[in-house]
């Protein structure tokens, strides 16, 4: 009877553990500017942002992982300290900051002072006027030149022998955070800021020790929104990917990065979590007009084509009187100036 009591009780059958985030105490709309860093999983989710016509400024330093960069970074930027040039290393016929991703190079140093002097003048302005502030974290582990005994954010294909390497412990990153956030309440003190654990394995570190830096940074931001609840926020993407979705399916072919349905999925929740009704019906809206600007005519001179291209302008201009700016109009005559 044990087998078949699911049928018999009328109870229907799991086969996942689906995450339900609770709502949270703030919303995001259209109308709130939002600062997006860390690992390659702030850049999707800025990405989905910018499809979704927010107003998003991300990873202005690059993509970075490790909690001491991500926080030291902007810590540095809201400063206003000058960078330090003896961070500075030359490779590949360009130059480089130990405290940047390679992105983020030049030609000599002079060129590289200043492209990173404005990149933390814009960082620090952003930061002062956002409403939101998302920060994925990547790893646990990081890097220190051994020289100076200073962490790094990227290593920039240097030897190996060059630095040190540990993980980090959860008092240190909290530490961190607490920092760079008590100068950030300075200039800020209303911003919210969601933070959240990278879904992406970093399984060069091997996948036991992949497991014992994100329990390590689980372990941080429960402690950090704990001491902050009211203004900092947890969302559980990397739960999701590991125990809702839970399949290699979810998994790019590299078996580190999640495809792009799992990463619409966590998008999906999020929003639920933290977009109003009138936010999500927008985002329906921008997302019918993105279709149909995707859309590829056999011929571009028949009556009908002209229709679809008016009613999809009209559909724009509408928008525009719900949200405060947006970028379809330019993808609309880009679209148009392509076709001619």
């Amino acid at each position: 009877m044990g087998l078949f009591s699911s049928f018999v009780e009328n109870k229907p059958m799991l086969f996942r553990t689906e995450i339900h985030p609770k709502k949270s105490s703030f919303e995001i709309s259209h109308a709130d500017k939002i600062f997006s860093i860390g690992s390659c999983f702030a850049d999707c989710m800025g990405n989905r942002f910018q499809d979704a016509q927010f107003h998003i400024y991300s990873n202005p330093f690059g993509v970075l992982y490790n909690p001491l960069s991500i926080f030291g970074n902007l810590e540095h930027a809201l400063r206003k300290e000058a960078i330090k040039t003896d961070q500075i290393v030359e490779s590949r016929a360009s130059y480089f900051h130990y405290q940047f991703h390679s992105e983020i190079n030049a030609h000599s140093v002079s060129s590289l002072l200043e492209q990173v002097h404005a990149i933390n003048q814009s960082v620090s302005e952003s930061l002062a006027n956002a409403n939101f502030l998302f920060i994925t974290l990547g790893t646990a582990f990081v890097y220190y030149l051994k020289q100076t005994s200073v962490s790094v954010a990227n290593c920039h294909r240097q030897p190996a022998d060059v630095f040190d390497k540990r993980m980090l412990s959860v008092d240190e990153i909290v530490k961190a955070f607490n920092q760079f956030y008590e100068q950030l309440k300075i200039q800020n003190p209303n911003i919210k800021i969601v933070i959240t654990v990278s879904p992406v394995r970093h399984i060069k570190d091997t996948l036991e020790l992949n497991v014992v830096s994100k329990a390590i940074l689980l372990l941080s931001c429960h402690e950090i929104v704990k001491q902050n609840a009211h203004n900092v926020s947890y969302f559980p993407a990397y739960e999701m990917m590991m125990d809702d979705l839970r399949d290699y399916r979810f998994y790019k072919e590299d078996m580190i990065h999640p495809t792009v349905q799992a990463e619409s999925y966590i998008w999906e929740k999020f929003a639920e979590c933290y977009f109003s009704e009138e936010t999500l019906k927008i985002n329906k809206e921008i997302a019918e007009i993105q279709t149909a600007l995707s859309h590829r005519p056999f011929n571009i001179e028949t009556e009908e084509y002209v229709r679809f291209i008016k009613k999809t302008e009209a559909k724009i201009l509408k928008l525009c009187d719900k949200i405060p700016s947006t970028r379809l109009l330019e993808k609309l005559a880009l679209k148009l100036s392509r076709e001619c």
